[in-house]
């Protein structure tokens, strides 16, 4: 009978993984490379792509296993009161990834602020084509959260002391190739020129030289 009960919850773990994926801890997520967003929570974090319900909830197991949803979107105070909050009404703070809801919306929470991971470009001033070596995985607070700097924000993107958008001006794994273009269009025609001037210059010289010897003679 024992045996037939842990048969039993191990087959329901397994189906809830296989609906919902798996999670992470906070150190794990950061040393992935895709391009999912992540939600942490209690060093909980889960893949939006796997646990995501719609585009305004998350669920994130607690430090008990249950799953419990999150309402992801946040609003300040000032867009509250003005009536520019968009995101999806709340009933109490429970319901809130911010743990914090007024006036039927979650608010930014500085004591408890949503932690959001997502892979990023961290070199603002790299190669046209971009740069493979400056995107990393990046964690800390989601768009519209005050910052300091851009290791505050998950987009590693602090504009006016507010996280903005992630730059995704360069690229990712196509790096590589647009730099070898580059060289390969720009650089080494440049090379062929320079190569090509310096034997003209030679050759004009030596002619010059003989030329001189000859009406010496």
């Amino acid at each position: 009978m024992y045996s037939l009960s842990l048969l039993y919850l191990f087959c329901v773990s397994l189906f809830f993984t296989s609906i919902y994926g798996i999670t992470y801890t906070k150190e794990e997520v950061l040393k992935r490379t895709d391009n999912n967003v992540y939600y942490c929570k209690d060093n909980i974090c889960v893949s939006s792509s796997e646990y995501r319900t719609d585009y305004e909830t998350i669920i994130i197991p607690n430090n008990q296993g249950r799953n419990v949803t999150y309402i992801t979107d946040s609003c300040s105070s000032r867009d509250i009161d003005i009536g520019a909050c968009n995101s999806k009404e709340c009933s109490n703070d429970s319901q809130c990834l911010s743990n914090k809801c007024i006036k039927g919306h979650c608010i930014y929470n500085e004591d408890n602020p949503v932690v959001e991971c997502q892979y990023v470009r961290t070199r603002h001033n790299a190669y046209p084509f971009g740069d493979p070596k400056g995107y990393k995985m990046q964690c800390g607070l989601p768009y519209g959260y005050e910052c300091k700097s851009n290791d505050g924000c998950s987009s590693y993107n602090c504009n006016n002391g507010v996280c903005g958008t992630e730059d995704d001006s360069g690229c990712h794994s196509t790096c590589g190739i647009g730099q070898s273009i580059v060289f390969a269009y720009g650089v080494v025609p440049l090379v062929i020129l320079f190569i090509l001037i310096s034997c003209c210059i030679c050759c004009s010289r030596y002619h010059n030289k003989n030329k001189k010897e000859v009406t010496i003679v």
